[in-house]
């Protein structure tokens, strides 16, 4: 979904075909025509935009077609699926995104103070999988700015049990710049405390209160003993999620 070179510039989108505005987005210039009474009902900053103390409210009073606005740093298809969203138009929107495309447009929608508007329609964008770390790092950040506690909790346990590298190696420019650093040091004290529980387990499993037993033995009871502690139906992930307390964001990040 990264932006990309239209050589067709005055195709315009038409999320509103009756609308008052055409907004030009990104360095492609994709032209998006939708409604400024929309975007001012669910974005604050678009509210501010359109009002009479600045220009682009004046334009759209004084214009007697669709005003337009440039925003040429945004991503013309993560904004171009937030505009479909606040307008209901439910089948421009995509049921699966890549882990990228999911931060760029909850990075658009962070910036546009927009994020409650996509609370439903994201619900589905950030179901963990068995995916790489890289793009579970990515959902954890756009997890963290759509302010959806449940999946930041889920998708941090599925990189705390099934990543064993340094986090900080996950990190790239767009996961800082939308997540606070100590969101790595708590992934990594939250891991250690996952292995110990693992510790404990094996440990209270194999010891016989002698500590002496050979290998081959040692290595039967600790395949009994993980039987045991997680079940036949369960797993090692299920017994080890009470001891995973990494908490999800909160509507305000000012401190983080």
């Amino acid at each position: 979904m990264e932006n990309q070179k239209d050589p067709q510039t005055n195709t315009i989108v038409e999320i509103a075909p009756d609308g008052d505005l055409i907004l030009i987005v990104g360095p492609e210039e994709a032209k998006l025509h939708v409604h400024s009474m929309l975007l001012r009902a669910v974005s604050k900053p678009f509210s501010a935009m359109f009002g009479p103390d600045w220009k682009e409210g004046h334009d759209l009073l004084d214009c007697d077609r669709p005003a337009e606005l440039l925003l040429p740093e945004d991503n013309a298809a993560a904004l171009k699926i937030i505009c479909s969203i606040i307008h209901h138009q439910n089948r421009e929107v995509p049921q699966a995104l890549a882990a990228g495309d999911v931060l760029a447009v909850a990075v658009t929608a962070d910036k546009y103070d927009c994020v409650q508007a996509l609370r439903f329609a994201s619900e589905s964008w950030l179901r963990p999988s068995r995916d790489k770390a890289g793009n579970l790092m990515l959902l954890t950040a756009a997890a963290y700015l759509f302010q959806n506690a449940q999946a930041f909790k889920e998708i941090t346990k599925a990189l705390i049990l099934e990543y064993d590298g340094p986090f900080l190696t996950l990190s790239c420019r767009k996961v800082e710049s939308a997540m606070s650093w100590k969101v790595f040091c708590l992934l990594e004290e939250q891991r250690g405390f996952a292995r110990l529980r693992v510790a404990e387990i094996l440990i209270a499993g194999v010891n016989d209160g002698t500590g002496l037993c050979s290998q081959v033995w040692m290595d039967k009871q600790i395949c009994i003993c993980i039987y045991k502690a997680v079940g036949k139906k369960g797993s090692l992930a299920s017994t080890l999620t009470p001891y995973l307390h990494l908490q999800g964001p909160t509507v305000s990040r000012e401190n983080a």
